[in-house]
């Protein structure tokens, strides 16, 4: 559930790392998958977030920890009119 995973980040959040990759599927691309029989890709997925979405769920995390965090946004896989298969960001404390 959407809770856990973030739960989850902000666990990670407070560890001592050098780099923090996260990454989830773009519901938005779901669009390009005329054979869906669901409304997220894979039968174990609990949520599906859109790049803004996501965009705003990591800063929702990183403000709970505080601190100082670098983010780069970016997206993964194929794409359609620039549309990605996933969206993913690296995390670097400052």
């Amino acid at each position: 559930p959407l809770e856990d995973a973030k739960a989850l980040v902000i666990k990670l959040l407070q560890r001592n790392f050098r780099k923090l990759i996260i990454s989830t599927p773009n519901v938005t691309f779901n669009q390009f998958y005329p054979t869906m029989s669901s409304v997220f890709r894979h039968d174990d997925h609990h949520f599906e977030m859109d790049r803004k979405e996501f965009q705003q769920f990591i800063t929702e995390c990183m403000a709970e920890v505080g601190g100082q965090f670098n983010v780069r946004n970016f997206g993964v896989g194929d794409q359609v009119a620039d549309i990605s298969m996933a969206q993913a960001c690296i995390i670097t404390k400052e």
